[in-house]
């Protein structure tokens, strides 16, 4: 039986790479990303915006706070990853967009012991290619991390 291929678009946050399921990404949207945009009062602070895009309401989310990671400033090479999370649509906010992978199920390996905390479910797997480690990270658990 071969193994089943999973594709993949890379998001770069501080020199550290994840893949994000590619079915469930609908565009890679620039202008999101790299001009200000209106916070929301009271909303916890990995929720950067909820924004109208083409008649449909969108939460942006600052994906380097879902993770725990620091904040950094605007670079053009910043992105807004729009992908489908249930029936919601939402915005991931990353440093950069890399390259699509095609990766063999069989190649992934569970992520290290070594991961903890709320987000550490988020993370389903590690793929080590030549250019480095790639974590798999799970749409579903980052959205139910926000909810919390």
């Amino acid at each position: 039986m071969t193994a089943r291929q999973l594709d993949l678009i890379v998001a770069e946050l501080g020199g550290l790479r994840f893949g994000l399921d590619i079915s469930r990404v609908q565009e890679i949207n620039r202008d999101l990303a790299i001009v200000p945009i209106p916070p929301v009062p009271g909303a916890p602070s990995e929720v950067c915006s909820v924004v109208n895009l083409r008649g449909e309401v969108v939460t942006i989310l600052e994906l380097r706070r879902l993770l725990g990671m620091p904040g950094t400033e605007l670079t053009r090479r910043r992105r807004a990853i729009i992908a489908q999370c249930g029936d919601e649509r939402i915005g991931l906010l990353v440093d950069a967009v890399g390259d699509v992978l095609h990766v063999n199920e069989d190649d992934l390996n569970v992520p290290p012991p070594g991961l903890s905390g709320p987000r550490a479910d988020a993370v389903t797997a590690v793929w080590a290619g030549e250019d480095g480690l790639v974590a798999l990270l799970d749409l579903d658990a980052l959205v139910a991390v926000k909810a919390e």
